[in-house]
């Protein structure tokens, strides 16, 4: 453990010598780190898909492959949006006598601390999406063996980027200042973790809500509402907690629900023992919360499956 320490206080310290200098503030370096990170992620399509099914048991390869090549996309966009022509007419436009109010300075150092939902995207994404906009990465990574993506990301890293512009810590530094420092909160805040206001949480507690007016096409708001809520096995944090449907378009949207959750509720559930859990204490949960909804009043069951189901509350 004292190596742990001792090895992460040189990391953090290479991570904060990197912002002093500016090395960042070089497009052409920037560049090079993406493209080293998009081939070698391309490498390791097979360890890295394994870890992802590995860690989510109760996701299908179809939404391992998803996150894997959404990744890969991310990447490739961060990549393409660092121009280096309009990067030096910026750098020159006060020279030239023009205004250049709209600057923008990398803070130095972003703190991201990934949500366990799809832990290879949300780690990843962010991490090129700080690089692109000058900045060095302290990314937070617990130390298990239960779970694979910590390790591959590791390996991805080391193998992709310059030592100098990251750093991967088991927990907060206390070290770290927060005025050279952005910190992205994917699991929302925690105790002992300071927030300023230039930090970005996202609290895992919060409601996420969807809307579909008398205008949509209700086929479509269906399709999308229904795959965003039931894949992933319904843990991802951006699926719908609930739906509000305009009343003249509430029949034939839960028809269509409907026929869009045939496929998600009809699946049985898969699960290796690991990471998540058993299987049946959640799905005893959900069948007693299942049991309880249809003994309410003003509450009605259109149809259930054994991954979840659809509901109508009817009374406000």
């Amino acid at each position: 453990m004292a190596y742990l320490k001792e090895s992460t206080a040189r990391d953090l310290a290479r991570v904060k010598s990197t912002a002093t200098d500016g090395r960042l503030a070089n497009i052409y370096w920037r560049q090079d780190q993406l493209r080293a990170l998009h081939s070698v992620l391309i490498q390791h399509e097979k360890e890295a898909l394994a870890a992802i099914e590995h860690d989510a048991p109760r996701n299908t390869p179809t939404e391992a492959r998803l996150e894997y090549y959404l990744t890969l996309s991310a990447v490739k966009q961060h990549y393409a949006s660092l121009d280096p022509q309009r990067s030096l007419d910026d750098e020159y436009r006060i020279k030239h006598g023009k205004d250049a109010a709209d600057r923008r300075d990398a803070v130095g150092i972003v703190y991201v601390d990934p949500t366990a939902h799809t832990l290879f995207y949300s780690a990843l994404v962010a991490l090129a999406a700080a690089i692109a906009a000058g900045n060095c990465v302290v990314l937070e990574l617990e130390t298990t063996t239960l779970r694979r993506v910590p390790a591959v990301l590791q390996t991805v890293l080391k193998a992709a980027l310059d030592p100098d512009v990251y750093a991967i810590v088991p927990s907060y530094p206390s070290s770290l200042d927060p005025s050279t420092t952005v910190q992205v909160l994917q699991n929302g805040a925690r105790d002992g973790v300071p927030i300023h206001p230039h930090d970005v949480v996202s609290p895992t507690s919060a409601r996420v809500l969807a809307i579909v007016d008398r205008t949509a096409d209700v086929a479509a708001a269906a399709r999308d509402l229904v795959a965003a809520r039931f894949a992933f096995g319904g843990r991802s944090p951006y699926a719908p907690d609930l739906v509000l449907v305009n009343e003249f378009v509430k029949t034939p949207f839960l028809e269509a629900a409907v026929q869009e959750t045939i496929r998600f509720l009809a699946e049985g559930s898969k699960s290796n023992g690991v990471a998540n859990g058993d299987v049946k204490p959640r799905r005893e949960k959900e069948d007693a919360e299942l049991a309880g909804l249809k003994a309410a009043d003003g509450v009605r069951v259109v149809t259930s499956g054994a991954n979840g189901a659809v509901v109508e509350i009817e009374s406000r």
